[in-house]
């Protein structure tokens, strides 16, 4: 798949106030004069290889999509409910929402239990926030009864306003990674995550983790969204 070489503006996205906006004629935020970022869709896009859907699927998506926003679809005792207005973030250029993105994080984490696949702990949406605002310690009561460091990576979603990212502890390799569809960059998050993930470390193993044995870094050469709205 090619797309022309020119510049679409679709929406900008400011990382200064953390949050999507909408096409206006200035070309920096009016609150924090950072300047917007412009999507740029040009080049060669590699094509992405997707399974083949049976007409069963297609009926039983169709149906999910056409469905009430209040009809319940999916009930998990551990994953949680799924509604028809959770479903119709996927569709078109709407944004995902927490719920969709809690319910894909869980599904990782259980596929991770076959022999085949690394295990993984995805933790939820609201798990960064809290570091943000109350720091590492304040996340003692969400692990208490959990061996994070069992597990080959652990999973962070990142909600930035109306933007999601993604941020990765690799145990194995002692490296945070930081994933964003729009190219941005987040040091603080990755920092925030190394400084939870020692106060993990010596909660529950009694060690100090040594940052000269760690990678603090921005995910690169990742697929990037080609509209202001395909976050995640």
């Amino acid at each position: 798949m090619a797309f022309n070489e020119s510049v679409v503006i679709v929406d900008y996205y400011c990382y200064g106030c953390n949050q999507m906006v909408e096409r206006v004629d200035e070309e920096s935020c009016s609150r924090c004069r950072n300047p917007f970022i412009e999507e740029q869709i040009g080049g060669n896009m590699a094509p992405i290889d997707r399974p083949q859907l049976t007409p069963q699927m297609d009926n039983e998506i169709d149906n999910a999509l056409e469905s009430g926003t209040n009809v319940l679809l999916v009930k998990h005792e551990t994953y949680g409910k799924i509604y028809g207005k959770d479903i119709l973030t996927l569709k078109g250029l709407n944004r995902l929402n927490d719920e969709i993105i809690d319910f894909y994080m869980s599904l990782i984490v259980e596929r991770g239990k076959n022999d085949n696949f690394r295990t993984v702990h995805a933790f939820n949406t609201f798990f960064y926030k809290k570091i943000k605002d109350n720091g590492p310690q304040s996340l003692k009561r969400w692990t208490r009864k959990l061996d994070v460091f069992a597990n080959d990576y652990i999973f962070i979603p990142i909600h930035l306003g109306m933007h999601w990212c993604l941020a990765v502890i690799d145990l194995m390799n002692k490296r945070i990674q930081y994933y964003d569809s729009m190219g941005g960059t987040n040091m603080g998050c990755v920092q925030s995550l190394f400084e939870w993930l020692s106060c993990e470390s010596v909660d529950k193993k009694k060690v100090s983790l040594q940052a000269s044995e760690w990678v603090l870094e921005m995910a690169l050469n990742i697929p990037q969204q080609i509209n202001a709205r395909d976050c995640g």
